[in-house]
């Protein structure tokens, strides 16, 4: 029966939410009745009302929804629910419901709700009943069990009262019949669709299933976590032994080989760099000393200027100069190695070709598409990227190198032959790029089949859920008709029985009637001998008549018993003869 003052449909979320069917809690259910109280469609006062009901219902499974029910408006409803439960009257409720249960499992989850809600306000002097009904309780010998912090968490942080508004708080677009209002439950806020089309849980209000939220709480909410640095013994053995703590976490770690030549190119770049700015100071020193003659500032701007002679001060410090840094300094030693360098760009160039030959490879394309799968990288294309970054690299370095020397790029023959390289290997490049977009269309066809497979399957869950209660209807329905049939064989038995019974009754009022006809036959056959022994008795002379009639001596005599009889029978047998 509904409760008065209780919207249709909260009864029917209620009931949906506390059905005694459900396999696991109805979280959506339970969520949009959160909703319902918290947007004040339903009073907390009448939902209590309609809660408690499904709280003392004799199936212990509605019981015990309907007391996930009571948790989660506790802690999703905010003051509106608590101001109606930390009452003494409501917590009086519960623990008569504690006492007078039969179902072992409700009691223990009042118990649990009890003391988290006792912990959850015990710094709010206006919910003071609840810590006074928990110690009343633990001194009725109530067993209370472990306490868990985390069932308390909405104590510290309650989520926000829901903020009403004509706009978005975000984009200050206007609500209309298409463009519907959403709340963020983490912030309180009123969002459009667009701004709020994300889900996500909400540790700090306790609330453990995904719900609306808006973007900014979302990115708030799943913002990564940094880690500090702890020993690996203080890891959770579940992420040691998971496939993500095998993955090399750390992007690879340079040789020393490839550390010393990246930091020998910084230090030779940092050389052109003050050799580059020392020129232009002596550039700049020539022309303000011959500014006045037009023929020499015309030869400063088409020819270089000439180099001065170094100074004795100059001479001896590029005497006393560390051979290390004079490594550096020898542009032949890096001519050399930039030759090297090219000379093994063009032996790659010619031993593989710009378009790889998809039959002509040793690996089978099974084997390939199986690598692909596990998400390993194919070597040949890993090499080709590593040699075309070093190419680009080597190209930028040299551009810039020239660039801060003044020098130009169409006069460096090194630029020119990495760019024909680089333009070389961009149709093999083109290549991979086209591989890889086929790669992806097929990884989205694959995404396309998990998604109808999961939608197949979601299906095929319904369809067993269909199935299972089909059985249980069936089997409900055979449980009726055999209680029927045995309804049945029992009011036959009864009919039975009572037959037999009448018969029995009409036997022994048969077997009564002949005991009386027995006995009216035998008095009738002692009348005629009584008639006989008369009619004897009156031909003996000297009797006088019936024995009735006489003296009382002869009364007397007549009355004597068997043995007189027998004495007297031969006088009759005499007399009659």
């Amino acid at each position: 029966m509904p409760i008065i003052g209780i919207s249709s449909n909260f009864n029917k979320l209620l009931e949906k939410a506390t059905s005694n069917l459900n396999l696991e809690p109805e979280w959506p259910t339970i969520l949009s009745i959160c909703d319902l109280i918290r947007q004040g469609d339903v009073s907390p006062k009448n939902a209590l009302v309609a809660i408690n009901k499904k709280i003392t219902h004799e199936n212990p499974h509605t019981a015990g929804f309907g007391l996930l029910v009571l948790e989660s408006c506790v802690k999703n409803c905010g003051s509106p629910i608590h101001d109606e439960v930390c009452t003494k009257q409501y917590m009086e409720q519960l623990k008569e419901i504690a006492k007078t249960t039969q179902q072992e499992s409700v009691r223990k989850k009042i118990l649990e709700l009890i003391q988290a809600w006792a912990y959850a306000f015990r710094d709010s002097p206006k919910y003071r009943a609840v810590q006074d009904t928990m110690r009343i309780m633990k001194a009725e010998n109530f067993e209370f069990p472990a306490l868990q912090e985390s069932d308390a968490m909405f104590s510290a942080d309650i989520a926000p009262e829901w903020v009403d508004g004509d706009k978005c708080h975000r984009c200050r677009v206007a609500f209309n019949t298409f463009n519907r209002k959403h709340h963020c439950r983490a912030c309180g806020q009123v969002f459009c669709s667009q701004c709020s089309g994300k889900f996500s849980t909400i540790p700090k209000y306790g609330i453990e299933k995904e719900v609306r939220v808006c973007n900014t709480c979302y990115d708030q909410v799943n913002k990564p976590v940094v880690v500090t640095s702890k020993p690996e013994t203080d890891l959770p053995i579940e992420y040691l032994t998971s496939s993500l703590a095998q993955q090399q976490q750390v992007p690879p770690k340079k040789t020393e080989e490839e550390l010393r030549e990246e930091e020998e190119l910084q230090i030779a770049l940092a050389l052109s760099q003050s050799e580059a700015e020392h020129k232009e100071k002596e550039k700049k020193r020539a022309t303000s000393a011959i500014i006045s003659n037009s023929t020499a500032f015309t030869k400063i701007h088409y020819s270089p200027p000439p180099s001065p002679e170094p100074s004795p001060k100059i001479i001896q410090e590029e005497e006393e100069v560390d051979p290390e840094l004079a490594k550096y300094l020898n542009r032949q030693y890096w001519e050399q190695r930039q030759s090297a360098l090219e000379e093994q760009t063009a032996r790659l160039n010619v031993t593989s070709p710009s378009a790889p030959n998809i039959g002509s490879s040793p690996m089978p394309q099974k084997v390939i598409a199986i690598k692909q799968q596990n998400g390993e990288v194919d070597p040949e294309m890993k090499s080709f990227v590593e040699n075309l970054r070093s190419q680009v690299e080597i190209f930028v370095n040299r551009m810039k190198s020239d660039s801060s020397r003044g020098r130009s790029i169409a006069n460096d023959s090194s630029v020119q032959t990495l760019f024909m390289n680089i333009t070389a290997l961009h149709s093999r490049l083109l290549k991979y790029i086209q591989d890889q977009e086929d790669n992806r269309v097929y990884y989205e066809g694959l995404q396309d089949k998990l998604t109808q497979i999961k939608d197949a399957r979601g299906a095929l869950d319904a369809l067993r859920e269909e199935h299972r209660l089909a059985l249980l209807r069936e089997k409900q329905e055979a449980e009726r008709k055999k209680q029927m049939q045995m309804a049945q064989k029992l009011e036959i038995m009864r009919k039975k029985k009572q037959e037999y019974l009448q018969y029995q009754r009409e036997l022994a009022l048969r077997n009564i009637q002949e005991q009386e006809r027995e006995m009216q036959m035998r008095q009738e056959q002692q009348k005629q001998q009584y008639k006989q022994l008369a009619g004897g008795f009156q031909s003996i002379p000297g009797f006088m008549g019936p024995p009735n009639q006489g003296s009382p001596v002869r009364q007397m005599q007549f009355s004597a018993g068997p043995e007189s009889q027998r004495q007297q029978q031969p006088l009759l047998g005499l007399r009659v003869q």
